[in-house]
């Protein structure tokens, strides 16, 4: 029986050493993942910034340029109007008086609807 008995608490202390070996496995997989999961958060975070500094660039970018346009804009714009009122100065004459001539150029017509009615007595 001591044999048996032995048996029983080489089998015990084996299960037992088994079952600390897989409690340590897993702890060491719990210690592997929260490792990796902050590796990966770290990643992340570091993307993120690169992401945000990329958008920051392309933005000021952006903005200058749209300055750039509003202002070469605002310039062709002065340009125009300053055109145009020289062109206004330089016709301004001949408008006004194409303007009095037709004007004074009456002519006394019909309408095309008008009737005379001839009474019948």
């Amino acid at each position: 029986m001591t044999r048996t008995s032995e048996g029983i608490t080489a089998l015990l202390a084996a299960e037992k050493k088994a079952t600390e070996k897989i409690e340590e496995s897993k702890r060491r997989k719990v210690r592997t993942l929260k490792a990796a999961k902050e590796e990966a958060d770290k990643e992340v975070e570091l993307l993120q910034r690169e992401h945000e500094r990329q958008f920051k660039n392309s933005e000021t970018a952006n903005t200058d340029s749209k300055d750039a346009m509003v202002t070469r804009v605002d310039a062709e714009t002065a340009q125009r109007l300053k055109a145009m009122q020289a062109e206004v100065v330089e016709h301004k004459e001949k408008i006004i008086a194409r303007i009095l001539e037709k004007v004074y150029e009456i002519t006394p017509q019909m309408h095309e609807n008008v009737r005379f009615d001839q009474e019948e007595d």
